[in-house]
């Protein structure tokens, strides 16, 4: 059984913003739902799907908007998602792009099984709600899948269009909305939410990628790596490497051989003679830089296990344990000085 269906209360403060822009009382809109206004105050906190499903179609109902759910996507801003815009707009190319956003959705939404799918002439972005009921859920499965459409519009262009895309819940009364916001095939009453499009734009490069945006290889990464590399130059150039690339996941040593001018076997040669092992050396480019996030910034844990390459933070405190034999907000605590 899946893990019950939660979401970030910002969420449902943008559809007390969208009620209040329709004249709207946001409390009359919370009294609707059965909700409090304390319940949404900290858009950090998770909500509940029950309250979240009952806020969206109080809303519908009040506004008379049987659409709500794509205006909701449509307007969502991306600023508010923390560090989870960064490893999508900042990939090198759309195929990392897509698999950061499946690996790190659970810093938005728990309880959905995020899927992306690729194979030889097919390509898939599937979203399945734990405990949940589609036909009542209407409003968040559509917004989920108009925020899916509008990232790859900006990886890829404003005319960007899916070849399909599909909801569990019943066909609408009108599809007017969806055919104009999505401008492909609709399906319904299918097993997930998901989103076909054409394989072909995965290795699109993402020209726009500012992989400097991370503040400590804007701000420190020359003195983080100089401690036990500033007498080897190649050392240097592949923890530089490295570090730009582990907010993908584990940066893998083929890209990160292209990216230095050399083959796969030529870079495992140079490792082997400096008594290095790649997997290693990783993993201490991950500590150096959670040490000086930790010590010298005010990022949340949450974001610092984002920019590290863990899809969890459960993950990240794990693996720091096992460097320094102590949590990171411990760590933080005793060293910070942010």
């Amino acid at each position: 059984m899946r893990a019950p269906f939660r979401a970030r209360t910002r969420v449902s403060s943008m559809a007390l913003e969208l009620a209040a822009e329709a004249g709207l009382a946001p409390d009359e809109l919370l009294t609707s739902a059965g909700l409090s206004a304390p319940a949404l105050a900290d858009a950090g906190q998770m909500l509940d799907a029950d309250q979240l499903v009952r806020l969206t179609r109080a809303a519908a109902s009040l506004l008379g908007d049987a659409d709500l759910g794509l205006r909701l996507g449509q307007r969502f801003e991306f600023a508010t998602m923390g560090a989870f815009p960064y490893v999508v707009m900042n990939a090198p190319n759309v195929e990392i792009a897509l698999r950061n956003m499946a690996r790190y959705s659970g810093s938005l939404v728990e309880g959905v099984h995020v899927a992306f799918v690729s194979g030889e002439g097919t390509a898939r972005f599937d979203l399945a709600f734990g405990e949940f009921d589609a036909m009542v859920h209407r409003h968040v499965t559509e917004a989920a899948a108009v925020i899916f459409v509008r990232f790859l519009r900006e990886l890829v262009g404003d005319d960007w269009a899916p070849l399909r895309v599909a909801f569990p819940h019943a066909r609408p009364a009108s599809l007017e909305a969806h055919l104009e916001y999505f401008d492909c095939e609709l399906g319904f009453e299918e097993p997930t939410t998901s989103i076909s499009f054409d394989p072909d734009i995965l290795a699109v490069t993402i020209d726009a990628a500012d992989r400097d945006l991370l503040p400590i290889i804007e701000r420190h990464l020359d003195e983080v790596i100089e401690a036990e590399s500033h007498s080897d130059e190649f050392r240097r150039r592949l923890e530089v490497s490295v570090a730009g690339r582990v907010c993908d996941g584990h940066p893998n040593i083929r890209a990160t051989a292209r990216e230095l001018g050399l083959s796969v076997r030529t870079l495992q040669r140079r490792l082997d003679d400096r008594g290095l092992c790649y997997r290693d050396l990783v993993a201490r480019v991950r500590e150096r830089l959670a040490i000086r996030y930790l010590c010298d910034t005010d990022i949340s844990l949450g974001e610092i296990a984002f920019l590290l390459g863990y899809s969890e933070l459960s993950a990240f405190d794990r693996a720091f344990r096992a460097w320094q034999h102590d949590s990171p907000r411990r760590y933080r605590r005793a060293h910070g000085s942010a």
